[in-house]
């Protein structure tokens, strides 16, 4: 499930859920809307901080490689033709992007199908859709 600033996202259940930028508090909230949009919860949230610490530290820097592979007597080999490094914009524009519902927050949850955890849930955390915005291009070497 990904959730969005910019409008709501209704869940099979008829739940809603929808993120609000609180600068005020500084943190990212959660809302949680029943199934007739009633506001029933927002105590989930993101501090400011704990976000601009993972992204920096997790995503500071980006380098793209475009090669091509060829085959030669049961060979594998890789000719690397560019190469193109990208930086983290500022937090501002991170949060500018949430606002306007450019990058949305993924919930990424499953259950064990099988095995002796079967039925359980599998968490799988918590991740951030279209995240390619985030990055400017400072170097293109050939």
């Amino acid at each position: 499930m990904s959730v969005s600033a910019y409008k709501k996202t209704k869940v099979a259940s008829g739940y809603s859920f929808q993120l609000f930028v609180n600068e005020e508090k500084q943190r990212l909230e959660l809302y949680c809307y029943d199934e007739k949009e009633q506001l029933i919860d927002t105590s989930i949230y993101w501090s400011f901080s704990t976000l601009r610490r993972h992204l920096y530290r997790k995503m500071q820097a980006l380098a793209f490689f475009l090669a091509s592979v060829s085959y030669f007597s049961a060979c594998e080999f890789v000719e690397f033709q560019s190469i193109s490094f990208y930086v983290l914009r500022d937090f501002s524009f991170f949060l500018s992007c949430l606002k306007q519902g450019k990058i949305r927050v993924s919930f990424k949850l499953g259950y064990f199908r099988n095995g002796p955890r079967q039925g359980e849930v599998h968490d799988h955390g918590v991740g951030f859709s279209y995240v390619c915005l985030l990055w400017k291009n400072c170097i293109k070497k050939y």
